[in-house]
């Protein structure tokens, strides 16, 4: 696997999300992950899966966090990002 490219498309997965809503992303990710496939410019063949999960207590900060591998060994040891969101709408850390 390519991890240069298989960040770079998890990136691409991650930006549109920052853009919603902290009640959005608890209602879309907090207790049902959503997972899918893609084919990169190299035609590479990628799945991903994203979750959120609350980073330290219910109604507090909401951790996002995105995977991808290629199926293969990669499986193993996939390439994560994560951002952090608070229900105010600001990013911890950044």
């Amino acid at each position: 696997m390519d991890n240069v490219e298989a960040r770079a498309l998890l990136v691409g997965l991650l930006r549109p999300l920052r853009d919603l809503a902290y009640d959005e992303l608890v209602a879309r990710y907090l207790k049902q992950p959503t997972s899918g496939e893609l084919t990169a410019a190299s035609g590479t063949w990628y799945q991903y899966e994203i979750e959120a999960a609350w980073d330290n207590r219910k109604r507090g900060p909401l951790r996002v966090m995105a995977c991808i591998d290629d199926g293969g060994r990669s499986a193993y040891r996939p390439v994560c990002e994560d951002f952090i969101i608070r229900s105010d709408g600001s990013f911890v850390g950044e």
